[in-house]
């Protein structure tokens, strides 16, 4: 489910950057935007990567999904370039956290099965977020980008968190 929140969330946002600099007329400044994002991701990645403790992964996902919505505010390329450092901070933390734990849960003779699982969840949740991004687009605007595909991952989060509590008090 991270994995495919994570996708979603991901492809949305891209979708979402584009829309917002084309109809600014700013699609030549997209470059400045991505960098922002990816340098954080990179950041974030070498950050996550140096901790001793693992975040779980959809409490990661949750913060990228959250912070990606006030991407929807930013009124010109600077602004969504600076505001997507944000989200960009968990990016790359988000991927490496799901298939630790994927690699944490699943015994070592079932790992390539369950990491091609993982994948699929991956490019399920891409299938789905670029398309989710641009239906909100075309209703509200390059804002509807950014809200719907972080509103969707933040509330795949919170079904995952009572979903999670739920299985821990019936195992106690």
């Amino acid at each position: 489910a991270v994995a495919a929140g994570a996708g979603m969330v991901l492809s949305g946002t891209d979708v979402g950057i584009v829309a917002a600099l084309e109809i600014g007329g700013h699609q030549r400044e997209i470059g400045i935007v991505f960098v922002f994002w990816c340098a954080a991701s990179v950041v974030g990645g070498l950050i996550y990567g140096a901790m001793h403790r693992p975040i779980p992964p959809i409490i990661l996902l949750l913060g990228m999904a959250a912070l990606t919505m006030p991407m929807a505010f930013a009124h010109n390329t600077w602004a969504l370039a600076l505001i997507s450092v944000l989200p960009g901070l968990l990016c790359a933390p988000v991927l490496s956290a799901a298939s630790e734990k994927v690699a944490d849960l699943v015994s070592e003779e079932r790992r390539g099965e369950a990491m091609g699982w993982y994948g699929s969840a991956l490019t399920a949740g891409v299938a789905l977020g670029s398309p989710l991004a641009g239906i909100f687009i075309d209703v509200m605007g390059p804002s509807g980008g950014f809200l719907s595909v972080g509103a969707a991952g933040v509330v795949l989060c919170l079904v995952g968190l009572v979903l999670q509590q739920r299985r821990r008090r019936a195992g106690a």
